[in-house]
């Protein structure tokens, strides 16, 4: 581009050249290269296409601009930067493309010049090469960009450990990756051209897989999981996906399918799905052995509690009556024994109720409700008045105000409290 605005001004005889492009979507033009221009004045040559600067009025009249005095132009204002150099007379031009003009390419004297007919014409023709050139090199462009693309792309599908493969509308092979070798054990030499069914999905019934073809025919795309025979008669599943394809036209021309062997990966959730099964089956087995040990220790309980209050009752009551019958004539530390026989036998039969109370109330949820801790208290304090009778004792409660806790159990723990606290007393 540079060689043709040095040529531009020898073949014209003029003291600058210079191309203009289009750009913030045809809104502007900038100084793409020119030949004449000081450094200065070209770095900052940007200009309204839609504008009343010559080389916008040449893209809005869409034709060729000559000036042959610029100071007395009245079409358009004269740019202040060809003022600056001294330019009188010139000649703009459209660069066409295609599709759209890619920008102006003009002329400049800086000496009164009659540019005519002829002289429009020619730097026309040049500005159609220059647009060829331009567009030429785009597609050229274009086509680089879009063969890098494919090879990454394709040398994505070669690496690919997946099973990528492409087939026709007729369901017949188009392209095999090492994937699709490695997975199905058919090379691509001997896969492509023949039917995907036969090498892919053999396994599947012919209505099955003709469901999956008008699904993904039907601009769908499909995820799929299937076992499928390789060519060494060995038994895989595989999971893939299944997509249509398209043409540059948007016409659809095939489907594209991925695919992994996920047998170790099924075989091991199946063997994590045992392993889960016989986990809920043991873990019911020790359940039912607590269960029944449990209900075991409950009757072992009730019975030892029962056993050990017969003894209890008649050492406490025979202790009571010696006590009472024989003191006259006993010593005071046979009478200090009897005491302690009463007291001990007494607080084990205490103690064992206690014990099956507190089993009982295991067995149970907690009932919450609000309860006034005070009559909590009282209760706790007349049962145990009731087991020790005569005894004085001077007991101060302030008020404990209220709590949402289960009835029973908090008199059982202020029973046990104040139990241990007269014990010591």
């Amino acid at each position: 581009m540079e060689e043709i605005v040095r040529v531009l001004r020898d073949v014209f005889r003029v003291e600058i050249a210079e191309v203009l492009e289009l750009f913030d979507a045809g809104k502007q033009l900038r100084a793409r290269v020119s030949a004449g221009l000081k450094p200065v004045a070209f770095g900052r040559r940007v200009l309204n296409a839609a504008g009343d600067s010559q080389a916008g009025y040449t893209i809005q009249h869409n034709a060729p601009v000559i000036v042959t005095d610029l100071r007395a132009e009245a079409r358009f204002r004269p740019s202040p930067t060809l003022l600056e150099h001294g330019v009188v007379s010139g000649m703009s031009v459209i660069i066409r493309g295609r599709s759209h003009p890619y920008g102006v390419l003009a002329v400049h004297a800086t000496r009164r010049r009659r540019f005519d007919a002829d002289d429009a014409n020619t730097l026309t023709a040049i500005a159609n090469v220059l647009g060829m050139a331009i567009e030429r090199a785009a597609t050229e462009a274009q086509l680089r960009a879009s063969e890098a693309q494919s090879r990454f792309l394709a040398s994505i599908v070669e690496q690919s450990e997946d099973a990528i493969l492409t087939r026709d509308l007729d369901d017949v092979i188009m392209s095999w990756n090492p994937g699709a070798e490695q997975l199905y054990g058919y090379s691509a030499e001997y896969a492509i051209g023949r039917k995907a069914r036969e090498l892919q999905l053999r396994n599947l019934s012919e209505r099955d897989y003709e469901r999956l073809l008008a699904r993904i025919r039907g601009a769908h795309r499909v995820r799929f999981e299937s076992r499928c025979t390789t060519r060494g008669g060995q038994s895989v599943y595989v999971f893939g996906t299944a997509g249509p394809m398209y043409d540059d036209s948007g016409q659809h021309i095939g489907e594209i399918v991925v695919a992994r062997d996920v047998t170790a990966l099924r075989e091991t959730r199946n063997q994590l799905m045992q392993l889960n099964n016989d986990l809920e089956q043991r873990v019911a087995e020790r359940t039912a052995q607590l269960e029944t040990a449990y209900r075991e220790a409950e009757a072992l309980s009730y019975s030892i509690a029962h056993d050990l209050r017969a003894p209890l009752r008649a050492i406490s009551g025979y202790a009571k009556i010696l006590e009472e019958e024989l003191t006259p004539i006993l010593p005071d530390t046979a009478q200090n024994y009897l005491q302690r026989m009463y007291g001990n036998a007494v607080r084990l039969g205490t103690l064992i109720d206690a014990l099956l109370s507190l089993q009982r109330l295991s067995r149970q949820p907690l009932a919450r409700t609000r309860v006034r801790l005070n009559e909590a208290v009282e209760d706790a304090l007349n049962w145990l008045r009731s087991e020790q009778p005569g005894r004085e004792i001077d007991i101060a409660v302030e008020d404990l105000g209220e709590a949402e806790i289960d009835p029973a159990l908090i008199r059982l723990a202020f029973a046990n409290l104040l139990s241990n606290a007269m014990k010591f007393t």
